[in-house]
């Protein structure tokens, strides 16, 4: 799997050759018990500067990557939860899944249907997959990107212009990374303002991805940790 994900081309067809929009695992709506409770965190998101972002993200989407020579486009699913929890779902393109990852402040969990592989890897490890871009960003980080908020989590990790009192461009520099993200359109959804499309290019390198939303929908999801669907497991 290593070896797989490190090879550019591989990578770009296992990200973004995918058409499929049928999903194998559907993730698993928690029960509310007040749902006062939901209706608190989406008006809460109306803010662009908010303390915590206290609901989940699911979003299809489909996405364009260029990671040097090799130009690609497809369909995902991402999944951010409230936990600081992510899911990253890969479709293969005659239907079904052909990725999953899954990662959390301790681990990173991994089934590639290509290889009938489960792998499981340290958080610190997460390089090892080698997604451009993504690498890069903490799930904090990411979580910002996607909502399009400041959060208090993240100051101090990504600078900000706004525009019409919103986030126009957020910046993010490293020793290998010189990060702009700029969102192009915006959609209202259930009451709040959400990305449509966002653009993220690495200047460093010149790797991109342009991520579309084709459906956005805030919810509370649980039990996005991944069952080993195969027999081998890799530390």
């Amino acid at each position: 799997m290593t070896n797989l994900i490190k090879n550019p081309r591989v990578l770009s067809v296992l990200l973004l050759l995918v058409t499929s929009c049928s999903l194998v695992s559907p993730p698993v709506k928690c029960t509310i018990p007040d749902p006062a409770v939901k209706s608190a965190a989406i008006k809460q998101m109306e803010s662009f500067a908010v303390d915590t972002i206290e609901i989940d993200y699911f979003a299809k989407c489909k996405a364009r990557i260029v990671n040097g020579d090799t130009k690609n486009s497809g369909a995902c699913r991402i999944i951010l939860t409230r936990n600081n929890e992510m899911q990253l779902t890969i479709l293969h393109p005659l239907g079904g899944t052909l990725l999953e990852v899954y990662a959390d402040e301790s681990i990173i969990q991994v089934n590639d249907y290509s290889t009938k592989r489960y792998i499981v890897y340290p958080a610190g490890e997460i390089d090892k997959l080698d997604i451009p871009i993504f690498r890069n960003l903490s799930i904090h980080e990411l979580q910002a990107i996607l909502w399009g908020r400041i959060t208090g989590k993240v100051t101090g990790f990504l600078e900000y212009e706004l525009e019409d009192k919103k986030p126009k461009y957020l910046y993010k520099k490293g020793s290998e990374l010189d990060l702009v993200i700029t969102y192009q359109k915006w959609q209202q959804k259930n009451s709040v303002l959400v990305p449509r499309i966002i653009n993220m290019k690495n200047n460093y390198d010149g790797s991109s991805i342009k991520l579309v939303i084709t459906d956005f929908k805030p919810d509370y999801l649980c039990n996005l940790k991944l069952t080993n669907h195969f027999k081998s497991t890799q530390y």
